[in-house]
């Protein structure tokens, strides 16, 4: 597996939190934008860069705080957040090829992003 590139990211919001309920259907949530203009900034001040063909995803979670959370529902905010900044194209089957999250220790909390090339999947 050879590695692309790794960011580090303000510790990612729960999939629960991105939508709010409100007149007329469902929205973004206010704390779903505020963390992904956060976390698009951090992603700038490292020049992220396209990649090409699949990859494989790995997020470090450190968390804040010693609450429970699932970590699979922090995921989709990471997906995303590449998709906006163009680091990949997708995140279908067709670019993402798998993606794990894990728990870390670290003194600082947040999610760094290892992004490696996938391997040819017949």
């Amino acid at each position: 597996m050879t590695e692309l590139a790794r960011y580090k990211i303000p510790f990612p919001i729960s999939v629960n939190a991105m939508y709010a309920r409100m007149a007329g259907g469902i929205r973004k949530s206010k704390r779903y934008k505020a963390w992904k203009k956060e976390a698009g900034l951090e992603m700038m001040i490292q020049r992220p860069r396209p990649t090409s063909g699949p990859v494989t995803i790995v997020l470090e979670l450190t968390a804040p705080d010693d609450r429970r959370r699932d970590a699979d529902n922090l995921a989709k905010s990471v997906l995303d957040l590449l998709v906006t900044q163009r680091v990949i194209a997708d995140d279908n089957q067709q670019f993402v090829r798998w993606v794990k999250p894990e728990w870390v220790k670290s003194t600082t909390p947040g999610c760094v992003i290892v992004i490696a090339q996938a391997e040819d999947v017949p």
